[in-house]
């Protein structure tokens, strides 16, 4: 399990954006793909 398996979805949404996250697009299955404009770097989230 990751280190985020005991949030559920909302709540992770909700770390990313105060980090300074924007949803970029929608990925393979059921990922999402995160960018940081300030920092310039992106990550990915299993939207289940």
């Amino acid at each position: 399990m990751g280190r985020l398996s005991g949030f559920n979805y909302r709540a992770i949404v909700s770390k990313l954006r105060r980090a300074g996250f924007e949803f970029d697009r929608h990925a393979k299955g059921s990922h999402e793909i995160w960018w940081n404009p300030i920092n310039r770097k992106g990550g990915s989230k299993n939207s289940n």
